[in-house]
Formats: structure tokens, C-alpha cells, sequence
């Protein structure tokens, strides 16, 4: 299905001076099998896969590190990425592998193309590496985005209105007497939404957090968190043409939509200089 882009009410063309983005990330996941020891799992194919898809990227993913995940058993840690593939040491992009799962990750140097042509990047690697032999469980296209906010001193839910475009009203006796502070000092929240464009599933969230950057100290963050996922029979088989490509168009579609609608005030302004 083709995206109307009427529905859309925020240009996807727009690009921001400065960005709140802490990590962008895709993952996929596929399907494995029981083992032979109860409650397990196992990706028959990873242990060739996994050397056959380092010689394929070690061009532009020369740095191999090994995860602690790598050690553990067979089948114990099912999709959990224990090889990770980077360009340089403590440089980004970065590819993961384990068994049942791969994914890109940005965290610096971001651009939607550069995230876009990693994933095809490493959708091809995959196909080679299992020989065209994966069988799609799970994608899922994540946001991270942190805006700095001392959320114990001050009213999270203040910044959520004055920022973030949510207004949440806890009743009027809450936290009553029994404390001195009138604000909650953590907050989290979660949206779930079923989606037809891609089929799946949206996930919002928002929590107080925290965030060390880089050359200096930790920070009190307010997290802002987007999920698109199709799982299960929305999932679709890797290598046909052209459905990847759609599903994330759409899937980063919609994201960029509800980012720009909560940054929609004075964050867009400080964020795009106030163009």
C-alpha cells in the first residue's frame, strides 16, 4: 500500500539544526528452533552465518567486537546480538549479530538516508550470509530521543505540557500531605496504537531518565521513545523485492509525523534555529 502523503501533516523533508536523538535502531528477527535442552533455542545456521557475514562487510565493518552474550550456552540466549561490527573503534554506524537477530544502529552522524541504505546494506549481508534461508519473525524500527530536564528539582509533568504538547492532571489530593513535594519525581507512560500503514503495531513512550554524554557528567534526560513493529504473520519474507523498502518508508513515516507533532512549539523552535 502507497502512503498518502495528504495524511501526513509535517513535510518529511524537514531537517532539524539540532537533534535529541539518542539512538536510531532496525532490527529483525526470525524464527529458531527448539533444541535439545528444555527451553531453548537455537539458529542452526548462525555458527556458519555468522563467518560468512563478517568476510562480507569486514570492508566497511572492519571492527570486530565480541559481547559477553557470546559466551553463553547454545540456545540460552535466543535473539540476543552477541557480535557487533563497526567502522572503527567506538565509531557509528554499527552492525549486531546473534542468533535469530541482526540489527543497524545510528547514534551519531545520523541522516534517515545513511540509516536507510545501512539496513538495505545489511538486509543483502544477511541474505547471503543464511543463503536466502531466514524466515522473518519481527521487524521493529526504534527512536531514542533525550531532552535534558531535572525532573526531581522541577514538575515533569509541567515540561511535558509546556514541551511536549501532553497535558496529564493527576487528581487533587496526589501525593497529599504526606509529602512536601507537590510533583512526582519520576514519571513513565506508554501508547500503544494498531497500525494499517505498515501493518503492526505503535509504541510511544515517555520516562524520566538519564543519559552521560560524551566529556561530561550524567544528566537527567526526559525520554521520548517511537517503535514500529510487525510481527508474526505481518512480518514478511526478507527477500522479496521492494516490501522492505515499503515497510520502512511507511514505518519511518509515521514516526517522524509523531515526533514533529509532540517537538510541535518551542522545542522546534530550538531546535531549527528558529527558522
Amino acid at each position: 500500500m502507497k502512503e498518502n502523503q495528504d495524511s501526513f501533516r509535517y513535510p518529511k523533508d524537514i531537517i532539524l539544526d539540532k537533534s535529541p536523538l539518542i539512538e536510531a535502531w532496525m532490527e529483525f528477527r526470525w524464527k529458531l528452533e527448539e533444541g535439545d535442552l528444555p527451553h531453548t533455542l537455537i539458529d542452526k545456521n548462525y555458527p556458519f552465518a555468522l563467518g560468512v557475514f563478517y568476510n562480507n562487510v569486514k570492508e566497511k565493518f572492519s571492527y570486530h567486537e565480541k559481547l559477553p552474550a557470546s559466551d553463553a550456552p547454545e540456545g540460552f540466549l535466543p535473539h540476543k546480538v552477541q557480535h557487533r561490527f563497526r567502522v572503527g573503534k567506538n565509531k557509528w554506524p554499527v552492525l549486531q549479530l546473534g542468533p535469530g537477530v541482526a540489527s543497524a544502529n545510528f547514534v551519531k552522524d545520523y541522516t534517515w538516508n545513511k540509516f536507510h541504505s545501512t539496513i538495505l546494506y545489511l538486509r543483502e549481508n544477511l541474505l547471503e550470509a543464511y543463503r536466502n534461508d531466514l524466515k522473518l519473525d519481527g521487524l521493529f524500527l526504534r527512536y531514542r530521543n533525550g531532552f535534558p530536564f531535572d525532573y526531581e528539582s522541577k514538575d515533569p509533568l509541567s515540561f511535558l505540557q509546556d514541551n511536549l504538547n501532553i497535558s496529564v492532571n493527576l487528581p487533587k489530593h496526589i501525593p497529599g500531605s504526606i509529602s512536601s513535594i507537590a510533583h512526582p519525581i519520576e514519571s513513565h507512560m506508554g501508547f500503544v496504537f494498531k497500525l494499517e500503514r505498515p501493518v503492526g503495531i505503535g509504541r510511544i513512550s515517555i520516562n524520566s531518565g538519564t543519559s552521560k554524554l560524551p566529556n561530561k557528567s550524567e544528566q537527567k534526560i526526559i525520554i521520548l521513545e517511537f517503535e514500529v513493529k510487525s510481527t508474526g504473520s505481518n512480518a514478511f519474507k526478507l527477500g522479496k523485492n521492494g516490501e522492505l523498502e515499503e515497510w520502512l518508508n511507511s514505518s519511518h513515516s509515521a514516526i517522524h509525523e509523531w515526533f514533529m507533532s509532540f517537538i510541535d512549539g518551542p522545542l522546534y523552535e530550538e531546535f531549527s534555529g528558529g527558522q
